[in-house]
């Protein structure tokens, strides 16, 4: 069998072709965080700080060595995307907070599903004029269910467009794409799942789930969440669960 060199430096552990949140035993809830040539994905139940897991993922990249001739995308539709916040995250190492490492960060807002769309497409032309490794997509529910759409045909064509979109950036451009989703809980469904659909569960390979831990919580009087590997309809194993806290340094492992 065959392997990509990309597919190489992954399987040895290059952190080139890898995005960390800076918390290993939160990345490999991912396999080895967020990898080139790939679409993951955080669903989150309100209130869980998926936006602390996304400033923290580009602190980490500004902050990586291997990553210093490369850029990020950050697509933002719901205005989360803090600098101050991001400045904290960097505290103390001032050649990264300089203004010239922060400008490879591309803030884009946008509020439509039309405006994700182009975003995506002009993309591809962007890519030919600049190194941009990471992409990061907060919320891509917030994008997709902006529109009003009168028929299921126009809603699973809209869902089908952008999942083509997503899969050729990663796949041929080798981009690593973090897409943030909801998380519910539907009527006659013992488990929690993801918006946007059955398509869209299936078509993203990598997923971890972020839940409150209502019980620890009052155990130790923090407030206290999980993350999980999400497997639909399977059961957790130990390794595929963490506990975590958010506090002014950033999102930290809570461990009993």
């Amino acid at each position: 069998m065959t392997e990509s060199l990309l597919d190489a430096y992954k399987r040895l552990g290059s952190k080139q072709f890898t995005h960390s949140f800076g918390l290993p035993e939160f990345d490999q809830l991912f396999g080895n965080g967020i990898e080139c040539g790939e679409v993951s994905e955080l669903a989150a139940e309100d209130g869980c700080y998926v936006t602390d897991f996304c400033h923290q993922l580009i602190a980490q990249f500004l902050q990586d060595p291997s990553k210093k001739n490369s850029k990020l995308l950050y697509i933002d539709s719901r205005n989360t995307f803090k600098i101050d916040r991001l400045m904290e995250l960097m505290d103390g190492n001032e050649e990264a907070k300089d203004m010239e490492n922060i400008d490879r960060v591309r803030v884009k807002s946008i509020h439509t599903i039309e405006e994700l769309y182009n975003t995506l497409h002009n993309l591809l032309d962007l890519l030919k004029h600049d190194s941009v490794s990471l992409l990061i997509i907060n919320s891509i529910c917030g994008c997709i269910l902006s529109q009003e759409l009168l028929f299921m045909a126009d809603y699973s064509s809209s869902i089908e467009t952008i999942l083509r979109q997503l899969q050729k950036l990663a796949e041929q451009e080798k981009l690593a794409i973090l897409t943030v989703n909801g998380i519910v809980k539907p009527d006659h469904y013992h488990d929690l799942v993801p918006l946007l659909g059955h398509k869209w569960l299936k078509q993203i390979p990598r997923r971890v789930s972020l839940h409150r831990d209502n019980y620890v919580s009052n155990m130790v009087k923090k407030n206290i969440f999980y993350a999980k590997k999400y497997d639909f309809g399977k059961l957790i194993r130990p390794q595929d669960f963490v506990r975590y806290r958010r506090t002014e340094k950033g999102v930290e492992i809570f461990k009993l």
